[in-house]
């Protein structure tokens, strides 16, 4: 019967930094680009014959490809999501943006959710506690770079 004896495995010093090196490497990991686009929008207000500009950013493919196709024409659409306190860094001068990753177009809302820009900002509070946004009167006019 052969004796089974367990050889412990020595590493060189020179190895040792080149191991630590790989596993570093290897760990460092760059997942796919989300795509962003941001867009203006117009909002038309009922009451009196002008518009409020506030912007958008969109990280769903199929989102901004509607975006785009309004842009070139196609039916206009009502602008939704989820909202949320400061302009996330694109909504200036408004004190709340819609989230990006939930932000989406459609062709009709509930009316429970219809504003616009100025009336969040009037609302902020009672706006944030319900947390969605519909601009119905939405206008996408022109795409950010």
């Amino acid at each position: 019967m052969a004796s089974s004896r367990r050889v412990p495995i020595r590493l060189r010093a020179a190895t040792v930094p080149l191991c630590l090196s790989c596993l570093v490497v290897n760990c460092q990991t760059t997942g796919p680009t989300v795509p962003e686009a941001r867009f203006v929008v117009h909002a038309r207000n009922g009451i009196v014959p002008y518009y409020e500009t506030f912007r958008i950013v969109l990280r769903d493919p199929a989102e901004i490809a509607k975006a785009e196709r309004v842009l070139s024409g196609g039916q206009p659409m009502v602008v939704a999501g989820r909202l949320v306190a400061g302009d996330g860094g694109f909504n200036a001068p408004w004190s709340w943006h819609l989230k990006p990753d939930s932000t989406w177009l459609t062709g009709m809302v509930i009316e429970l959710c219809e504003g616009i820009p100025s009336a969040v900002e009037q609302d902020l509070e009672g706006w944030l506690q319900y947390g969605l946004l519909c601009v119905t009167t939405a206008e996408i006019v022109a795409r950010e770079r």
